[in-house]
């Protein structure tokens, strides 16, 4: 059996960025930034901590999500297709489903232990079937074509 190694700091790196991107999706703030604004208009239009705001622009940043124009942060093109709906790279619909299965995970340790982990009733169906619905066309056509020819 082939058993592909594992890299850490990488696979750790790549799971901080997910739960940025996802929790930025999830606040709203990647529409909220298709136009350009300042710390302070962006905290009031999402009911958001300043501070809190600040570090996860400034995160985004420098992963090349978002880009600082003097005292303004706008989305980055780079970012725009993945988080903005439309496109065929749109990723935007699928993170929250992310973050709620992380969730699920971290409780794996007390559920091997046979304890109740009280998991929040989150509304995990409408997040889950906006997941599916980001999926695009031509990728749900060619699932159900090989489901079908399978079935004959």
């Amino acid at each position: 059996m082939n058993y592909e190694e594992l890299d850490f700091d990488k696979a750790i790196e790549d799971a901080n960025k997910i739960i940025l991107l996802g929790s930025a999706v999830k606040i709203g703030l990647f529409l909220s930034l298709t136009n350009k604004k300042d710390i302070s208009s962006l905290a009031r239009e999402l009911a958001a901590d300043e501070r809190a705001l600040y570090i996860v622009l400034e995160a985004l940043c420098a992963i090349g999500y978002v880009e600082k124009e003097k005292d303004s942060y706008v989305i980055s093109d780079l970012a725009r297709p993945l988080f903005i709906e439309g496109s065929k790279d749109y990723v935007g619909g699928y993170l929250p489903h992310t973050l709620n299965k992380f969730n699920a995970w971290l409780e794996l340790p007390q559920i091997i232990k046979g304890e109740k982990t009280g998991r929040r009733k989150l509304d995990n169906t409408s997040v889950f079937m906006n997941a599916m619905a980001c999926v695009p066309e031509e990728d749900v056509k060619e699932i159900v074509s090989n489901c079908l020819d399978k079935k004959k």
